[in-house]
């Protein structure tokens, strides 16, 4: 391939792996929030790693995302906002197994991504739409103790698209739409009640997923995004009849490289996030919502610049 400065010249498919590359190592945000895990940080808050108790629920997860990244010195600046609409249909039966009600889960979730972007004598501007993959839970394991509850459960994820690609710069070269790929997902978690009353509760929930590759623009190149971890946690206490107030936070990282073909490219920087969370519920009417606010906390730009990362999450259940 060659690179020339008037007139870009290069395979389409083999730039789309470079260009991938270069966002994974100079884009944070997308290659931690979007590139390279499908669960994204910040979907569950207090309580995560507790199951409902059986029957038929359905959980509509609403993520709002605003990132800034500008680098040092004038560099590149990348603004960022996001919508992503999570509706979750889950069903808990009354039977046991291991002493576990066991249930299962599927989601179909999309999203709406505004781009703006500005690296030396580029910049662009960038609007997506996105139905994102599919999550498919067959199998979610729920233990309910005096103090104690415990989850685990398998999920995989089910590409919805193509690998499309646009031209937004004739000197930079493609920006990819939210690339579709299969992964499986193993989760575990639990809920601790340090009163009889449980009236407080320190939960956590743990992800772990495994990226199967896909190709890149309907072309021979491949592209294979790290394994990513991510756990989540809460400490919440019940105030009034109603209402819950607490603190949710996460961590993010991905323990492996991500591939370009058979080329290693890096990991991506890992992410911490933390906020606060009210929730209410009514019981006779089988309906909870929860609103939380989480920020990022370290800085992915490693010192060359600024990082400012803002979520925003409306979570509205309802169980049959």
């Amino acid at each position: 391939m060659s690179f020339k400065s008037n007139g870009f010249c290069a395979n389409k498919a083999s730039l789309h792996v470079i260009s991938t590359a270069l966002w994974l190592t100079a884009g944070p945000a997308m290659a931690q929030q979007f590139f390279g895990e499908h669960y994204i940080q910040g979907s569950a808050g207090i309580k995560a790693g507790t199951l409902p108790p059986p029957g038929i629920c359905f959980d509509d997860v609403n993520l709002y995302l605003q990132l800034h990244s500008q680098a040092g010195g004038g560099g590149a600046d990348l603004k960022e906002k996001v919508y992503v609409n999570e509706p979750r249909l889950k069903w808990i039966s009354q039977k046991t197994f291991l002493g576990a009600n066991y249930g299962a889960e599927l989601m179909v979730p999309f999203s709406y991504e505004d781009t703006r972007s500005k690296s030396g004598p580029d910049s662009y501007t960038l609007g997506q739409f996105e139905v994102d993959d599919l999550e498919i839970s067959p199998l979610m394991l729920g233990w309910h103790w005096q103090r104690f509850d415990l989850t685990a459960g398998y999920a995989f994820w089910v590409p919805t698209g193509a690998n499309s690609y646009t031209w937004v710069s004739p000197h930079f070269g493609v920006v990819p739409f939210q690339g579709h790929w299969w992964a499986n997902m193993f989760t575990l978690g639990g809920t601790w009640y340090p009163d009889a009353d449980k009236q407080w509760a320190v939960s956590s929930l743990s992800h772990f997923e495994i990226n199967e590759p896909y190709n890149i623009g309907g072309g021979s190149e491949s592209f294979t995004y790290g394994q990513m971890f991510t756990t989540e946690w809460g400490v919440s206490r019940k105030t009034g009849k109603y209402f819950e107030l607490g603190l949710a936070g996460n961590y993010s990282q991905q323990v492996s490289a991500s591939k370009a073909g058979s080329i290693e490219i890096g990991e991506a920087h890992p992410t911490i996030e933390v906020g606060p969370e009210i929730g209410a519920t009514v019981p006779q009417w089988d309906f909870s919502v929860s609103l939380r606010y989480l920020r990022q906390l370290n800085n992915p730009n490693n010192g060359y610049g600024n990082y400012n990362l803002n979520v925003f999450a409306l979570t509205l259940s309802k169980r049959f």
